[in-house]
């Protein structure tokens, strides 16, 4: 006696209840959502990672007055949430910044690598 494979739904939630996602829209939803995942979470990390950036692109010899104007110039006085929805707009653009260790757009850096 042959066995049925037992189909499953996975439309419905925990509970049973169905998830509202027009049929073939949820590979884009998923996607969509990983990807505001991915971008939040690499905007956070780089945000919560010990010592200032200012300090740190001037070095142990800039003055505190050369790390606020740097930090100005960078933008980051600004609140979090304007500097994560400038930093958004900007990658989506396709301007990923400068890198500060080459001083080369990022863009172009990761073009000559990809090659």
């Amino acid at each position: 006696m042959k066995r049925r494979k037992e189909s499953h739904d996975f439309s419905k939630g925990r509970r049973g209840a169905v998830i509202a996602v027009p049929p073939g829209k949820t590979r884009i939803t998923i996607w969509s959502v990983l990807k505001a995942i991915a971008t939040v979470t690499v905007f956070v990390v780089v945000r919560v990672l010990p010592g200032d950036p200012a300090l740190v692109i001037i070095g142990p010899e800039g003055s505190p007055e050369a790390a606020a104007r740097l930090r100005e110039a960078l933008g980051l006085n600004r609140p979090i949430l304007v500097q994560y929805t400038e930093w958004l707009a900007r990658a989506l653009r396709g301007d990923l910044g400068v890198s500060l260790q080459y001083d080369v757009p990022v863009g172009l850096f990761m073009e000559g690598r990809v090659r």
